[in-house]
């Protein structure tokens, strides 16, 4: 059970049969004091302002009412207008948590926490928290602190992109740029899966499974809704596949390099393979139908005599099997390899595939060039 509090007044004045208290704990006479003049409040064992307050409790498993600080009661503080966290919220070396930690809209100068202790808590909820920086020695690291991200963004079901915002932005003004990115590139993913599909799936169920006017409406309606389902999801998941790994939903535009490097490797492996068995061919109608070529057709190595010194093709262009592959990935560099020469699909398994490949190497580098230059001038880039 959630209990919201106006004031102080009503704090003091309630029953809470869950813990037998009535009023406030010492513990939260503490706390009050501490946002009333501003100082720190700290309930660590080895430091207590209140030396009324013991230094460990008997049983971690069960509420200790002297230096028990309700959920309840820490909502109404990190919620009310009734002063500023001016040093900061504190969150470490937690024994037990009991109940919800909700910090919705709560304001805080500097965050201080641990992994262990937010490992306690079960139900957080941190959509509207803000905090200028993130200190102390024992501070989550990055994994540990997107779990936290994890388990307070979601919110009756609904997901809550502001704490991603929020650590990614404090992460900047640290100089953290690149655990900055990696957390907008996480939040990107996530709004990612909430797709043009997710919005309309009730009004395509609608249309497609209870109006449908035909015969046997409701049964083809829903073999469509199915196939539909099924296209626009795959569809959606290739797309997602392509803006994250490729450019890191705009984040990461040099990664289209590697990709891009990756399809020439690819392409090199063919185009050195289909010239060594001998399966290209000059791309030019004049030469194919001259003497000196016909003469050599009959070769299995026919394109690589032709071209060395002292035949016909020895001032023709020079074949690089790396500079063919770039020429036809890279689709803004014209390296004059794909004008002068060409696979032969007759002449062999190597040259068909590379005659067919080379269709898909071209597309694939359009596309990735595409998402590297829109990366970097922002174009797509979720802020």
């Amino acid at each position: 059970m959630v209990v919201y509090f106006k004031d102080w007044a009503a704090i003091e004045a309630y029953e809470d049969q869950r813990f037998d208290i009535t009023g406030l704990t010492p513990a939260e006479k503490q706390l009050k004091k501490a946002v009333a003049t501003g100082q720190l409040c700290d309930f660590s064992p080895n430091f207590s302002v209140e030396k009324s307050l013991p230094q460990k409790p008997e049983d971690w498993s069960k509420p200790d009412p002297t230096r028990h600080i309700r959920a309840d009661v820490l909502r109404f503080v990190l919620l009310q207008k009734v002063a500023q966290i001016g040093e900061g919220f504190y969150f470490r070396k937690v024994q037990a948590v009991k109940g919800r930690i909700d910090l919705t809209s709560a304001k805080a100068r500097d965050l201080a926490d641990d992994a262990a202790s937010w490992a306690l808590v079960d139900d957080l909820i941190l959509d509207g928290f803000r905090y200028d920086s993130i200190s102390g020695n024992t501070k989550p690291t990055f994994s540990e602190r997107m779990e936290w991200l994890e388990k307070g963004s979601v919110f009756e079901g609904e997901f809550r992109p502001q704490p991603y915002t929020q650590l990614a932005e404090t992460y900047k003004r640290a100089g953290h740029d690149r655990e900055a990115r990696e957390v907008r590139v996480t939040l990107a993913r996530k709004l990612a899966k909430e797709g043009w599909y997710d919005t309309h799936e009730k009004w395509l169920a609608r249309e497609l499974l209870f109006e449908a006017p035909y015969p046997f409406g409701q049964w083809i309606g829903r073999l469509l809704h199915k196939c539909l389902r099924l296209s626009v999801t795959t569809s959606k998941s290739f797309w997602d596949w392509l803006f994250r790994n490729v450019v890191g939903y705009g984040y990461k535009p040099f990664n289209s390099l590697w990709f891009l490097f990756g399809l020439i490797v690819a392409a090199w492996i063919l185009a050195y393979s289909a010239w060594h068995e001998g399966q290209f061919a000059p791309n030019s109608a004049p030469i194919l139908v001259s003497k000196a070529w016909t003469d050599l057709e009959a070769d299995p190595k026919a394109a690589i005599k032709w071209s060395t010194k002292g035949n016909a093709g020895q001032d023709w262009e020079t074949f690089n099997s790396f500079a063919y592959a770039a020429d036809i990935v890279i689709p803004i560099v014209e390296i004059g390899q794909t004008s002068a020469w060409a696979p032969s699909p007759a002449r062999g398994p190597w040259g068909a595939t590379l005659w067919w490949a080379r269709w898909v190497f071209t597309a694939a580098g359009w596309i990735i060039s595409a998402l590297g230059a829109a990366a970097i001038t922002g174009v797509i880039r979720r802020e």
